[in-house]
């Protein structure tokens, strides 16, 4: 890789460019350390999940334990998305993947501290978003016509549902708290501004500087420090994803591996990584 030839294709085909590979060896060299605790978590979490599916046979598919392995396996291939992002040196685009891990370990954390609550507020808030969408398609519909007569049927159903009970959801930092990691409620916040939402904060991250901090036009292609981020955070998450989940379905014997993991993690926070 040259980086004349890697320049030419970054800018004709972004990051499907070939010759990004070399960069994906030197970036998991580089950060070989932080790569190594995201794939031994990724693992302790993949075993976690397949522990717990064990218990799935008889349950209910509200069963508190039941949507909790739904959202570890969301969590799971979101933070596995993350790092094959975070090879290619997407790091912002793998720290809207991470975004999920956090909302999903505040959910998980609701349903073992109040599941019969959580589990209304999934509920109503299912079908409160389908009467949305039913709302929406309504919109794009001839006046009449089948379509349309079977749409307002399965919409006042819909909306009948909803008044028989209102749970609606948390607000984000709510849950947070009812889910016992308020702590981590800023790094979800941090994490929808940087990188989830069309903000400027997010779109400024590839704003070019000259050494004096002159504006001279956009960077692009592979982002080291954005990169190194997203695997900081996307571990972060995990660890309380793994925590969260094995709790709740009383799954035993990963709490030691947890904490070894947990200790180094909080060992290789961003500022304490050798820059190459």
């Amino acid at each position: 890789m040259t980086p004349g030839n890697l320049e030419a294709e970054l800018r004709e085909v972004g990051f499907l460019a070939p010759t990004l590979g070399p960069f994906s060896r030197y970036i998991k060299e580089r950060l070989e350390e932080w790569f190594n605790v995201a794939e031994d978590l990724n693992r302790l979490g993949q075993r976690a999940y397949f522990e717990g599916t064990k218990l799935l046979p008889g349950l209910a598919m509200l069963d508190p334990v039941f949507l909790a392995l739904l959202m570890t396996s969301r969590s799971l291939g979101a933070f596995q998305g993350a790092l094959i992002l975070a090879q290619k040196g997407m790091g912002n685009e793998a720290q809207s993947l991470i975004r999920t891990v956090f909302e999903c370990v505040f959910w998980i954390g609701y349903l073992r501290n109040e599941p019969e609550t959580a589990v209304k507020c999934l509920v109503y808030d299912s079908i409160f978003n389908d009467a949305g969408l039913h709302k929406a398609a309504l919109k794009h519909l001839r006046p009449s016509g089948p379509a349309r007569t079977q749409l307002e049927f399965s919409l006042g159903d819909l909306q009948e549902r909803i008044a028989q009970g209102k749970f609606p959801a948390p607000k984000t930092e709510e849950l947070a708290r009812l889910s016992g990691y308020e702590g981590y409620y800023y790094f979800y916040k941090d994490l929808s501004g940087y990188a989830a939402h069309t903000s400027l904060k997010a779109m400024h991250s590839i704003v070019d500087h000259d050494g004096e901090g002159n504006i001279i036009g956009h960077q692009f292609g592979p982002d080291e420090d954005s990169t190194e981020r997203a695997i900081w955070l996307g571990c972060l998450g995990m660890v309380r994803l793994i925590d969260a989940v094995t709790t709740l379905a009383s799954l035993d014997g990963f709490e030691p591996e947890l904490g070894n993991l947990n200790s180094r993690v909080e060992e290789l926070e961003p500022g304490h990584l050798q820059k190459g």
